[in-house]
């Protein structure tokens, strides 16, 4: 069974059927461009991008990790917030190149506010992806009062693919 066979026998899962693949901007000489109507919001975007199997698995995955979902208001779209240290640079680029058909910056270094236990501050690299309609079902999976929680499916939902990038994500060695 696939994830999103076991997505559809949640409660939160919708599908949209709108597939409307033709873009009246497209421009024959330029394929490779992308157009966006100029009274469209590039933020909260009513898109039909989809994620493949391996991408939903993936966010099922991360979701459990370090990701953030970001919602501005109840009715928008979610956005995806991927936040790494610079030691882990590597990892948040293998991220983007995964996750670029849905971003319009790349990935951004920044300071973080000075952690309260030591007083450090520490720089991470961050880039976050349009809010999309294709990402809603996370926001339903895990996030209960705008606070993160785990799914009382998660069993169902977590797969290899899933597992694997919890512990890339969240996984090391060390005490605690």
């Amino acid at each position: 069974m696939t994830i999103l066979q076991k997505l559809k026998n949640t409660r939160h899962y919708s599908n949209s059927n709108s597939n409307s693949n033709s873009n009246p901007n497209s421009n024959k000489s330029k394929p490779n461009l992308k157009f966006y109507p100029s009274n469209r919001k590039r933020t909260n975007s009513d898109n039909t991008l989809e994620l493949n199997d391996y991408l939903r698995e993936a966010l099922i995955g991360l979701t459990l990790g370090d990701l953030s979902l970001e919602k501005a208001t109840n009715n928008s779209n979610i956005r995806l917030r991927f936040d790494q240290g610079i030691i882990h640079s590597d990892y948040l680029y293998f991220l983007y190149d995964l996750f670029k058909a849905y971003t319009l910056s790349y990935p951004n270094s920044t300071n973080r506010k000075p952690e309260k236990r030591t007083g450090n501050t520490y720089n991470s690299f961050i880039f976050k992806t349009r809010m999309l309609p294709c990402f809603n079902y996370l926001w339903e999976l895990f996030y209960l009062d705008r606070k993160k929680i785990v799914p009382s499916n998660i069993k169902d939902l977590l797969t290899e693919v899933g597992l694997a990038f919890w512990i890339m994500d969240d996984g090391g060695l060390g005490s605690g």
